[in-house]
């Protein structure tokens, strides 16, 4: 991870370390001192999603697994999935079933990635509407951004809603995972899984969808 951050990133960004150290000498100690209460009180405010999508998680270790994902997925390759394993560890640790972790790693992304497309939207839409940039780009930009959020829910509103549509999700990782030379165990393969985990996820949001979005809309 050190290597290729050393370096790759002056190559990917086109600035030398020198360029990055010389803007980081622009910061004064108050402000460091404002953005790492910021940035710590963002993730704190990140645990209020990260609980509600978890029953029986406390913010504290919320927090704790928020640092500790973090310190592996923002610095290897393809950390996220990094990250989320390091939690898995901690999760089985602290009495959780697989299924609640997964339920949580579903749902706390949906929101994640539902964020990700709603605010680049909003943000370029705005700065069209208000003149700011150049060219007919920036609308396209900002209506594809809305357009694929559009999509988005409707195909998460169907996963969760409608037992036909995480059906057919599932019978097609059977066809996947048939051709991998993983056959399911279960006799209906992972249909049936699918269909109870549909279930039991659709129900916690059902509670947990208010604080979820607030921890999310806080965080971001």
């Amino acid at each position: 991870g050190v290597v290729i951050l050393a370096v790759g990133l002056p190559r990917v960004s086109g600035a030398a370390w020198a360029e990055v150290g010389s803007a980081l000498e622009g910061v004064s100690p108050p402000r460091f001192a404002a953005l790492t209460l910021i940035w710590l009180a963002g993730l704190w405010v990140h645990t209020v999603a990260l609980a509600a999508a978890m029953p029986g998680l406390s913010k504290s270790r919320a927090f704790y697994l928020n640092l500790s994902g973090s310190a592996v997925s923002n610095l290897v390759p393809f950390g996220g999935a990094a990250g989320t394993l390091v939690n898995y560890w901690k999760y089985c640790r602290w009495g959780f079933s697989r299924e609640a972790l997964l339920s949580w790693v579903l749902v706390t992304n949906l929101w994640e990635t539902g964020l990700k497309l709603l605010l680049p939207g909003v943000a370029l839409s705005w700065l069209a509407v208000a003149g700011v940039g150049h060219g007919p780009g920036l609308v396209v930009a900002g209506v594809g951004g809305l357009l694929l959020l559009a999509a988005y829910l409707a195909v998460g509103w169907l996963l969760l809603t409608r037992p036909g549509g995480a059906r057919a999700l599932a019978f097609a990782a059977d066809r996947v995972a048939r051709r991998l030379g993983h056959a399911p165990t279960l006799a209906d393969g992972y249909a049936a899984r699918a269909a109870s985990f549909r279930v039991g996820t659709a129900d916690l949001l059902r509670t947990a969808y208010r604080p979820l979005t607030v921890g999310k809309l806080a965080y971001a």
